[in-house]
């Protein structure tokens, strides 16, 4: 991956403040406001950059984690590199976290099923086309499968979604 992000850097080659104060700039910007820099036209070069100010900036996202679990930015460093990346701890989640993770997954998975359902509504309609009517007790089985979704024991977290019937 290319790192042609900058991000501005203090008097002590840290970046500003305990974040990214400011926006990353794309790596060529520099010469846009800088505009006797000599800079490499490949990729954004440590030394190079940081000789007006700034340090290779290289985008993370947060480490996936366990649903027990919750991922904090501490912050950016510089790593071995010489590039700026975010840094994150992992610790356990508190019980209020807990709690409004399990809410926002069992939300998600309800409505998915919710769509799944009314998706299949039409199976029990008069409005039905001759082969829904024909498997009409597969649907109903189905139906049911994903209504007793929350009573799966692992909801929300590990669920299993049953299989429509085929059409034929």
């Amino acid at each position: 991956m290319l790192q042609d992000l900058v991000i501005k850097l203090n008097e002590n080659k840290q970046p500003l403040g305990n974040e990214v104060e400011s926006h990353p700039l794309l790596y060529t910007n520099i010469k846009a406001i800088t505009p006797n820099a000599t800079l490499s036209d490949e990729r954004a070069i440590p030394a190079e950059v940081e000789q007006y100010g700034y340090g290779v900036f290289e985008w993370a996202w947060a480490p996936e984690v366990l649903h027990t679990q919750t991922a904090e930015s501490v912050g950016v460093t510089c790593h071995e590199d010489g590039i700026f990346r975010p840094t994150f701890n992992v610790r356990a989640s508190t019980q209020e976290e807990l709690d409004a993770k399990y809410a926002q997954v069992a939300a998600e998975v309800r409505g998915r099923r919710n769509f799944k359902l009314l998706r299949s509504d039409i199976t029990q309609l008069p409005q039905a086309t001759e082969q829904m009517k024909a498997k009409a007790a597969e649907w109903e089985v189905y139906r049911q499968a994903l209504r007793d979704i929350p009573s799966q024991e692992g909801f929300p977290w590990d669920v299993t979604f049953p299989t429509a019937p085929k059409a034929e």
